[in-house]
Parts: structure tokens; C-alpha cells; sequence
């Protein structure tokens, strides 16, 4: 149960920094992590519909801030993934970057107007 417990632990705190940890558990292996990392960012290269309905899944979830503590604190998060060399870490999802990037620079775009 020990090993369970660290090996799901691991995959959920890799969610928080978008990173490959530095310390495996035995029987995780880096690629199990990048797909886990890949399939949370998904989301930001779907189409502008479906990331619409994301976007208001997200503002309900952080429903406890108040709309100008979200537009300020919302910005930073995802300039955080902007900093990441890359925003996915399969090569294969090379198309998939440039959508995802897109989508980040906009919303900030949006919240940066005190409206949003």
C-alpha cells in the first residue's frame, strides 16, 4: 500500500510544477509521468468551445477568490506555463504547443482587462 500511496503522490505533486520529478518511485518511469502531464495540459490545445467550458469550470472551482483576486492570481499561473521551455513534453505533440500557447496568451489577454 506504501508503494501505491508514493506513486499516486508522485503523479499528483508532478501536476502542480508541470515537471518530471527528480526521484522516481520504483515501477514509475518518466514516460508515465510526461503522458499523465501531457493529458492535464490537453485541454489547452482543444478547440475554442471546449476550452470555453473549461475555463468556466475553472472559475467555479476557485469560486472561494473573489473575480479580481482571480483575474490577478489567474495570469500568473499561466505565465507560469509559458516559462516551461515547452508547455508538453512529447515530441509528438509538437502541433499541440502552439495551440496551447495561443490559448494561455489570450486568457491572460482577457484578464488583464478589469472586466474579465
Amino acid at each position: 500500500m506504501a508503494d501505491l500511496k508514493e506513486f499516486v503522490s508522485t503523479l499528483i505533486e508532478s501536476t502542480i510544477s508541470h515537471r518530471l520529478p527528480d526521484v522516481l518511485p520504483e515501477r514509475l518511469s518518466a514516460s508515465e509521468v510526461a503522458i499523465l502531464l501531457d493529458l492535464d495540459m490537453s485541454i489547452l490545445a482543444e478547440s475554442p468551445a471546449v476550452y470555453e467550458i473549461y475555463l468556466r469550470q475553472i472559475r467555479e472551482e476557485y469560486l472561494h477568490y473573489s473575480a479580481e483576486s482571480y483575474r490577478l492570481g489567474r495570469p500568473k499561473v499561466l505565465q507560469g506555463f509559458l516559462l516551461h521551455e515547452h508547455i508538453f513534453l512529447d515530441p509528438e505533440t509538437e502541433g499541440m504547443e502552439q495551440r496551447a500557447g495561443d490559448k494561455i496568451e489570450g486568457e491572460i489577454n482577457r484578464l488583464m482587462i478589469p472586466s474579465a
